[in-house]
């Protein structure tokens, strides 16, 4: 499925933006649904696994040996 999809049940459930947050909160990571969807002016039914959505995960930490220029710009960013 790609972003621009639109969906349109959910294992043979009518779904819109409001009632699709509580079809997939009623499964669990690994289940497989049946999915209608409209892409580009078709209908496209499909299988898919749910799975965790991934949330991207970052960690700053200050070099060992920063630069005068990496160092003034981490002070410049705790002030």
């Amino acid at each position: 499925m790609s972003a621009q999809d639109e969906i349109l049940a959910f294992d043979g459930k009518r779904v819109d933006q409001r009632s699709i947050q509580g079809a997939l909160d009623a499964r669990k990571p690994g289940d497989t649904v049946k999915v209608l969807y409209s892409r580009r002016g078709g209908i496209i039914e499909a299988e898919v696994v749910l799975e965790v959505k991934a949330e991207p995960r970052f960690k700053i930490a200050p070099l060992a040996s920063p630069s005068d220029g990496q160092r003034a710009l981490l002070d410049s960013w705790l002030k």
